[in-house]
C-alpha cells in the first residue's frame, strides 16, 4: 500500500510513469474484486479510494495475466509505457515475477516477504 500512497503524493512520478499492479484472477480490474479474499478486497478497496482521492484513474491499473507468454508480452508492453512493476503478494516463495520484470527493464517494487528481496539484492537490482 505504501507504493500507492507514495505514487499518489508525487506529481513528478505521476508525470513520468504509470503504476501497474499485477493481481492474479482479476479479469476486469476493480470490478471483479469480489472474487478475491476479504484481505485482498480491503487492500484493493483502499487502492481504489486513494485513486479517487487523488484523481488517478488512468494512471494506476490492476492487470491480470493468465499465462507465461502473456506475462512476457505484458512486461514488454509496460516497459514501453514507462510503468512500474509492483508485486503486492503477501508471500512469494520464489520471487520469479519481479526478476522477470526487472530483466526486461521494468522498475520493480516488491514486498520484503519471500525470496524476491534476496534475489533482487543478489542480482544488484535491489536496495
Amino acid at each position: 500500500m505504501g507504493v500507492v500512497r507514495a505514487y499518489a503524493r508525487s506529481k513528478e512520478l505521476q508525470n513520468r510513469t504509470n503504476l501497474v499492479i499485477f493481481v492474479r484472477g482479476l479479469k476486469n480490474g476493480f470490478e471483479d474484486i469480489n472474487k478475491l479474499s476479504e484481505k485482498e478486497q480491503r487492500i484493493i478497496g483502499e487502492i481504489k479510494r486513494i485513486m479517487e482521492d487523488h484523481n488517478l484513474f488512468g494512471k494506476i491499473s490492476l492487470f491480470d495475466v493468465p499465462g507465461q507468454e502473456e506475462l512476457a508480452s505484458a512486461y514488454r508492453y509496460f516497459v514501453r509505457k514507462r510503468s512500474i512493476f509492483v508485486l503486492p503478494a503477501f508471500y512469494e516463495p520464489f520471487g520469479l515475477a519481479p526478476i522477470e520484470a526487472a530483466a526486461v527493464g521494468l522498475a520493480v517494487v516488491a514486498t520484503k516477504n519471500g525470496a524476491q528481496l534476496s534475489l533482487l539484492i543478489k542480482a544488484n537490482m535491489g536496495f
